[in-house]
């Protein structure tokens, strides 16, 4: 019975001495001065200030654009979006087929779809024009 028991060692006491009397090296001791000018001590602090750097660089580059995504309303972009074309789609179907009629030019989905556009696109500067009026004053270089 008794071999069961297992027998613990007992820790010296010379560890605890030693852990007792333990204390900081002053920084001007001459283990420190020889650790600071050590080549490899060097050359880890440049590496480390680039390393940040390029860090930081690495995140400004990654969270910019989800920064920016965030702010996007994708819905009504869609939903904007699918109107806009639908119309162009429908004045470009008319243009074409006059264009078509008359002159005998294609009649497919991209020619409607750039009538289309071009169309909008008027028709856009045209209200803007109406709305503001034209613009009186001379654009100049520094404004």
């Amino acid at each position: 019975m008794m071999k069961a028991i297992k027998k613990e060692t007992k820790q010296s006491s010379l560890i605890h001495q030693r852990i007792r009397n333990a204390s900081f090296v002053p920084l001007e001791s001459h283990d420190t001065e020889k650790f600071k000018y050590l080549p490899l001590f060097k050359i880890s602090k440049y590496i480390n200030k680039r390393l940040i750097v390029l860090k930081t660089i690495c995140n400004k580059i990654r969270q910019k654009p989800t920064l920016w995504v965030q702010e996007v309303d994708f819905k009504a972009i869609r939903n904007d979006t699918t109107t806009w074309i639908l119309e162009a789609l429908i004045e470009g179907f008319i243009i074409n087929f006059i264009v078509w009629a008359l002159i005998g030019w294609d009649f497919n989905l991209f020619t409607m779809l750039a009538w289309g556009f071009a169309m909008k696109q008027l028709l856009s500067i045209y209200w803007r024009l109406k709305k503001d009026g034209s613009n009186s004053t001379i654009p100049k270089k520094d404004k």
